[in-house]
């Protein structure tokens, strides 16, 4: 007993019992003081027994084994990195723990407050609102080993070993990316799934054991030629910063038409390094254009700024933002080929998504620039479809509650804004709310953020309308919504 010594900080366990015959009491008479903090995951089924304990007085590692032979023990960093935040992922998930409800059911041990953000069987993203709860589950996770080590880490995307690669020809297997992409290092796991509407695409996410060999095979494998087709390899993004992407995407015109991928990454880097590029075929017309992505707004404007208009190699190029556009009232048996018939043809379509799994009567292009936007809008909204005249609205930038009122409201317009409250934390059918409130007339923008969501009318008399009919009375999926202006 005397060897047990007082630290000047609490130490942090994760015990793992690799023969699963141990109970919470048999761990509590293995240690001669009190633990602070206790927790225990046991799975029978998948052979998993694991004990989580904290200690003000601890022993050392060394000296646990030595008591206890039988156990797997590590210790806890008790420094975190600086940038930990809200979000974590969990990746490098072993097989018998690929299931999102068993890595929610991990977190929930430490803190009851959290939200699976995305879920993938090689990684979890979850959100932790009190960050001292995500740094309890960084501290324990990120030493927990069953078979592969699981590791929890901050949302920072360029620390997530995993990387993905669109632009698959349809073909790919797992054996095909497993052989190219060992070439960047030790692979974990692999997943292959289908993206996209009417035009269906594959995509596959790579997860490698260290972060290096991610950055590595993103500097080596992007454009890759694979059975005829260029592949695109970029760091993992979390799907808030997809959304970002979506409205951060630049279309350049006018490149030579010999302009290779390669060559767009290189005359990039040279200025603002984008987080995905590419030249590709677009439309009916293959015309090729330059696609740029980037994951904030201020870095998409600078590229503007400093690259439209420029020379290249004789040839003056355009840049353009690509915009998106929601069209709502379809019916509910449209199929995606009717609505890209309905597209107007002289301009080309650089993407075109399906409903969602809900069917949802709502469809989402992205066009070129904005002047084709404008003239898709003005197209499909003189189109009747079964008797109903369709609505289509370009999709704004979400803005943060903070800012919405200098960005979407003016003082004649100071009265348009309305706070829908008392929504499903996990609701993410945010087209359904905004669709339903198109029926009282035009909206500006909106931000949904549950449980909240604020929307700007374009009138005010929409907007006094819209509060006067479901103050009392607005009710979505059994839940009863409080309308009110936003003053």
């Amino acid at each position: 007993m005397n060897s047990w010594q007082k630290p000047t900080r609490g130490r942090h366990f994760v015990l793992v019992d690799t023969e699963c015959t141990k109970s919470v009491d048999d761990v509590t008479r293995m240690f001669p003081v009190k633990a602070e903090f206790s927790q225990h995951f046991s799975r029978t089924d998948l052979r998993i027994n694991v004990f989580f304990i904290s200690f003000a007085e601890v022993k050392t590692v060394k000296e646990l084994n030595l008591l206890w032979p039988k156990f797997n023990i590590n210790v806890a960093p008790d420094n975190v990195p600086n940038n930990i935040g809200n979000y974590l992922a969990i990746s490098n998930l072993p097989n018998a723990l690929r299931d999102d409800k068993i890595a929610e059911e991990l977190v929930s041990l430490f803190t009851d407050e959290f939200t699976v953000i995305e879920a993938f069987p090689s990684l979890v993203t979850v959100n932790i609102p009190n960050v001292k709860d995500a740094i309890r589950v960084f501290r324990f996770l990120s030493v927990l080993k069953i078979g592969n080590e699981i590791t929890a880490i901050s949302m920072r995307n360029e620390d997530i070993p995993l990387v993905r690669v669109t632009n698959l020809p349809k073909n790919v297997n797992e054996k095909l990316l497993v052989e190219l992409f060992s070439r960047a290092g030790n692979i974990t796991h692999v997943d292959i799934f289908k993206q996209g509407g009417y035009r269906r695409y594959y995509v596959a996410d790579v997860s490698f054991e260290r972060v290096e060999n991610a950055r590595y095979a993103i500097k080596t494998l992007n454009y890759t030629i694979v059975n005829e087709k260029e592949i695109r390899v970029s760091q993992y993004i979390s799907r808030e910063t997809v959304r970002e992407v979506e409205l951060n995407t630049l279309v350049i015109s006018g490149l030579p038409q010999y302009f290779s991928s390669p060559m767009l990454k290189v005359l990039l880097d040279s200025y603002v390094p984008a987080y995905q590029s590419y030249m590709d075929e677009i439309g009916p017309h293959h015309i090729r254009y330059g696609i740029v992505k980037y994951t904030t707004e201020d870095q998409a404007d600078h590229c503007i700024a400093v690259l439209n208009n420029a020379a290249v190699d004789g040839c003056q190029i355009k840049i353009n933002r690509s915009k998106r556009v929601a069209i709502c009232n379809f019916a509910i048996d449209t199929k995606d080929e009717d609505v890209l018939a309905m597209a107007p043809t002289s301009f080309d379509l650089l993407n075109l998504s399906a409903r969602d799994k809900q069917k949802r009567p709502t469809m989402y292009l992205q066009f070129l620039n904005e002047q084709e936007m404008n003239e898709g809008i003005q197209k499909f909204n003189s189109i009747i479809s079964n008797g109903v005249r369709l609505y289509a609205f370009e999709l704004k930038k979400k803005r943060n509650i903070n800012s919405m009122r200098s960005h979407f409201v003016d003082e004649q317009n100071q009265h348009c804004t309305v706070a829908i409250h008392n929504i499903n934390p996990t609701a993410t059918n945010e087209e359904e709310f905004v669709r339903s409130c198109l029926r009282y007339g035009n909206i500006e923008g909106y931000h949904f953020a549950p449980p909240v969501l604020r929307v700007v009318f374009s009138k005010p008399e929409d907007t006094q309308r819209f509060v006067k009919e479901n103050r009392r009375s607005w009710v979505v999926g059994g839940d009863k919504l409080s309308v009110a202006l936003s003053v």
